[in-house]
């Protein structure tokens, strides 16, 4: 399906890194799922996922996914990023400079 419905330059696909507890897809996603389809829609690249997640912010989505060979279709709710997860979340490790005035 994928490659069919994807450019031919485009070999990837997403995988699922980890879940935030206690967050919209905790008890729904693994680590490890692939993600096939979001709403229909064949999905390789990380922009568009995540433009289809904004434009649906308080929505439910409609996610296919391949887990150990098996395909499985799961509905969650897409979410603002701003919601209470307990946690500290680094996207990308580094130095914080702060200018002096």
């Amino acid at each position: 399906t994928v490659r069919q419905y994807s450019p031919a330059s485009e070999t990837g696909m997403l995988v699922v890194e980890s879940v935030v507890p206690g967050g919209p897809a905790d008890k729904h996603l693994e680590p490890g799922d692939v993600l096939v389809c979001v709403n229909g829609q064949v999905i390789t690249q990380f922009l568009r996922l995540e433009t289809i997640l904004d434009d649906n912010v308080n929505s439910n989505i409609e996610l296919q996914i391949e887990r150990g060979g098996s395909s499985k279709s799961l509905t969650i709710l897409a979410r603002n990023f701003r919601f209470h997860c307990g946690l500290v979340y680094v996207a990308e490790p580094g130095y914080v400079y702060l200018e002096k005035h």
